[in-house]
């Protein structure tokens, strides 16, 4: 029975070769595209994750964000943080080092990194970078962003209590001030104060991550010195100075890390983020 439905079909087939090949031509490439489009979303999903992973698939990130500008009928009746004078203006908001005591002491996560940003012009000789963004942090940074090292080495804990004059280069910044030579040991100056260079690090595929990943811009091309020696050269004041009147924005941290110990201890995040704001 079995055999004779089976002759019977290939003697079909073989009386309509064309229609046979088509229909399994068609069956094969119509497999073949959805085997090829499933694949593709699942590399994607996993390119994406992949990225996550890199920058910490268990940090919690708070950061510093400038509030609205308001109306003059609001800022009479709410002006805290607001200092005003006929000569200038100082916008008060963001992370401060009260913030980054208060999240140590919370028992949320192995690490705790702050990072101040700021953006300065960068140079080396006739070769510049133009309001480069320049990373204050500390050397735990390096862990919780899974940043790698090329040559040389990171911040360390000696730069940070000695307030060493150190900068470590995103290869965009390297390939930008130095071209083909090598950067390691020579001086670059930043914002006009000069700084030795100890270490380049690898470029990323997030080349156009946010921060660093902090605010929009090439992540390749960052600038890396110890927090303390940022605090201590550049301050916390931004000049945004507008026709003659004088406007500054006081931020202390830009933003602050926390690697927690489980990346599914959601509660944790919950206590995070008040905490901080």
């Amino acid at each position: 029975m079995w055999w004779a439905t089976l002759k019977l079909a290939v003697r079909n087939l073989l009386l309509h070769k064309m229609r046979s090949s088509l229909t399994l031509l068609g069956t094969i490439l119509g497999v073949a595209s959805v085997i090829a489009m499933l694949s593709i979303g699942e590399g994607s999903k996993q390119d994406a994750l992949d990225r996550i992973r890199e920058l910490g698939a268990g940090n919690v990130i708070v950061r510093s964000l400038k509030p609205a500008p308001e109306d003059d009928s609001s800022s009479s009746s709410n002006n805290q943080g607001i200092v005003s004078t006929a000569s200038y203006k100082v916008n008060a908001y963001g992370l401060t080092y009260g913030d980054l005591r208060a999240l140590q002491d919370l028992p949320t996560g192995e690490t705790i990194v702050p990072l101040m940003m700021k953006k300065r012009d960068v140079s080396h000789g006739r070769r510049r970078i133009g309001q480069a963004r320049v990373l204050a942090t500390t050397p735990d940074l390096a862990d919780v962003r899974k940043i790698e090292v090329a040559r040389g080495r990171f911040i360390q804990q000696r730069d940070l209590e000695g307030m060493s004059n150190v900068a470590v280069l995103t290869e965009g910044a390297a390939r930008a001030l130095f071209g083909f030579n090598d950067p390691l040991g020579q001086p670059i100056l930043i914002g006009g104060i000069a700084f030795r260079t100890v270490g380049i690090l690898k470029q990323r595929d997030s080349g156009r991550a946010r921060a660093g990943e902090s605010e929009g811009g090439d992540a390749n091309r960052d600038i890396f010195i110890p927090l303390d020696t940022g605090r201590a050269r550049f301050g916390f004041f931004v000049n945004e100075g507008n026709r003659g009147s004088r406007e500054f924005d006081r931020v202390e941290l830009s933003e602050i890390t926390l690697a927690v110990a489980d990346a599914n201890d959601k509660e944790a995040a919950t206590r995070v983020v008040p905490t901080a704001t």
